[in-house]
């Protein structure tokens, strides 16, 4: 979607917002595929006053919830600048604010777009990596992962890297599960090879803030043949 503005009416103080979200459905559904957003474009405000640090007047994109919210990012741009945000929340708002539309005026126009994070069915075999990956993961993240392997297989997972936030008084903040069973968290996984002997699993990855700036994850997933039920008997009823 585009957005563009240019000239506005007198008055005190001009002041737009708006609030733009993914249109997809929740990622509590342990199927669903969950995305962020990119916001790209151009703005240009006329306003020397604002400085370099934007103070008076400038276009404001954010992925804050509200003004509580101290972990969200917002990010000012004035003079004459390319747009560029990326988050891996599923809402932003865009605000551009004019100390005096008599004399200052601005022009934007961007596009939002979403982008894949993380989620949805595996049915192949390949990687599996935190959103972002190997640039630090974003903060609130919630993904499901439902791997289902070809009959007569099983699951295993080869963790090559693995790398979340440390525990905070002994609990884990950010981690993965496996089959909602035990966390695993921090720096070093155990046994980075893991053998689920099941044909499905569901891998979660959670993440409040990451304020290590940690950088996530990547698993193998793999199939490999059941055991022959035949080979078993004979090897205990030669």
């Amino acid at each position: 979607m585009a957005t563009v503005l240019s000239k506005f009416a007198p008055m005190l103080c001009f002041l737009y917002s708006t609030v733009i979200s993914s249109p997809l459905v929740s990622s509590q559904d342990k199927e669903t595929e969950k995305f962020g957003l990119w916001v790209n474009g151009t703005v240009t405000v006329s306003d020397s006053a604002s400085g370099d640090n934007c103070t008076t007047s400038y276009l404001a994109v954010s992925d804050k919830d509200d003004e509580e919210d101290k972990t969200g990012r917002t990010v000012k741009y004035c003079g004459k600048e390319d747009v560029s945000f990326h988050t891996s929340e599923d809402i932003v708002r865009i605000e551009l604010r004019l100390k005096n539309p008599n004399v200052n005026t601005a022009h934007f126009s961007v596009d939002v777009k979403p982008h894949f994070l993380c989620g949805g069915v595996v049915d192949e075999e390949g990687n599996i990596t935190s959103p972002d990956y190997p640039e630090p993961y974003g903060r609130d993240l919630l993904c499901f992962w439902r791997i289902v392997a070809p009959e007569n297989t099983h699951i295993e997972l080869d963790f090559s890297e693995f790398e979340l936030s440390r525990k905070k008084r002994g609990k884990c903040l950010d981690k993965v599960t496996f089959d909602l069973q035990d966390p695993e968290c921090g720096g070093e996984m155990h046994e980075p090879r893991k053998v689920f002997h099941s044909q499905s699993l569901l891998f979660v990855f959670q993440s409040i803030k990451n304020k290590d700036r940690a950088k996530g994850f990547v698993a193998f997933v793999s199939f490999k043949p059941n055991a022959r039920k035949d080979s078993l008997m004979a090897k205990f009823f030669p």
